[in-house]
């Protein structure tokens, strides 16, 4: 193991409650439909023009004629907005600094947008754990492609196969095996449940970031 890479949201920290008002929002205004909590949780891990125009074929919905880019635009500066004291899930302060110490590289690869990524680990006091956060705006695909993931392993100078990934959604770790790499789920954070993580074959799962070791993740690599 040379490299680390985390998903952000539901990984490092939880902004499943900000995201679902954003999207929410944006919803009742362009479409005038209730978006709930199970709506984001079914695309959670995904861009988020793919949730909602998921959720709008889902309601049998017309968007003829919706600029979907311009909204999404809108319900990420809501967002944006929204970031102020972010909470840090159980475990990741320690195994960042048991990893960083150990001298492995680590990057967060997220379908976020870079500035709605670096605004959270800048409020939430982990930005210098970081050599690299790579976003969703510098590649053309999203998760469950594994472009994001791959972006990551190149910035960093690591061949993938030696890169191990930190994921709570089915999509992120199903980016992850695409891409060659080992991949950790994590139940803390995830809204997706442990079924539907499993099915995904990640070589590993933790119910926190608090249960693994830089020793447990190495074993990952003499398999």
């Amino acid at each position: 193991m040379r490299a680390a890479i985390f998903d952000l949201d539901g990984t490092l920290i939880d902004l499943f409650d900000l995201h679902h008002k954003t999207f929410q929002k944006v919803v009742e205004k362009h479409f005038d439909l209730d978006f709930t909590r199970n709506d984001l949780k079914s695309g959670y891990g995904l861009k988020g023009e793919e949730i909602i125009t998921s959720f709008l074929d889902r309601e049998d919905a017309s968007y003829e004629g919706k600029d979907l880019d311009a909204i999404g635009d809108e319900r990420r500066d809501l967002a944006i907005r929204g970031v102020d004291d972010v909470e840090v899930l159980p475990g990741v302060v320690e195994l960042l600094h048991a990893l960083k110490t150990g001298g492995v590289k680590l990057a967060v690869g997220t379908s976020a947008r870079k500035k709605m990524a670096l605004n959270v680990l800048e409020a939430a006091h982990l930005l210098d754990f970081f050599d690299d956060v790579s976003a969703i705006d510098d590649v053309g695909r999203g998760k469950p492609a594994p472009d994001i993931f791959l972006h990551a392993a190149k910035n960093l100078g690591v061949d993938p196969k030696n890169c191990v990934v930190f994921e709570d959604s089915r999509f992120g770790i199903r980016a992850a095996k695409i891409g060659g790499m080992k991949a950790v789920a994590v139940l803390y954070g995830s809204h997706q449940g442990r079924k539907a993580l499993e099915k995904e074959n990640p070589d590993m799962i933790v119910d926190s970031l608090e249960h693994i070791s830089v020793e447990k993740l190495q074993a990952l690599f003499s398999i």
